[in-house]
């Protein structure tokens, strides 16, 4: 593997573990809105798709299924 193929490796891995991070605070999010507040993020999601007011994001769970 040459220098810049190594580089570029670290890089991903970075960016990844930061996306992995991002994620997970997403999901926290997400569950504390639903616990404090009472706001079901995603059930009105899956509403707002089936209901047409969202595009369909390819990979997302619940609307490519």
């Amino acid at each position: 593997m040459t220098t810049e193929e190594e580089n570029e490796l670290t890089r991903l891995r970075r960016e990844n573990e930061d996306l992995k991070l991002l994620h997970e605070a997403n999901l926290l999010m997400i569950d504390m809105a639903k616990e404090r507040f009472g706001i079901d993020i995603k059930k009105n999601y899956e509403e707002m798709l089936s209901g047409g007011c969202l595009k369909e994001v390819p990979g997302v769970k619940g609307n490519d299924e």
